[in-house]
């Protein structure tokens, strides 16, 4: 919430987190894990059980705005 906001809307350093919905959840739990760009890796932080949740809760944020984010 502190780098994505609360509804993934951007925040501190964090982008905002559209279009997610575009990809499957496994991507998302790759980014997650491994970190991506400036995004740190989370492997270490949170179970792989957290990470798939966390993956499914934002891909739920912001499903109608287009992906602009290059991944």
């Amino acid at each position: 919430m502190f780098c994505h906001g609360r509804r993934g809307e951007g925040g501190h350093n964090g982008m905002p987190l559209e279009g997610l919905a575009a990809f499957g959840t496994d991507h998302v739990v790759s980014i997650i894990s491994n970190g991506q760009n400036s995004m740190p890796a989370f492997a270490d932080t949170f179970t792989a059980s957290q990470i798939r949740s966390i993956s499914e809760h934002v891909r739920t944020l912001n499903p109608r705005i287009p992906n602009r984010n290059t991944r």
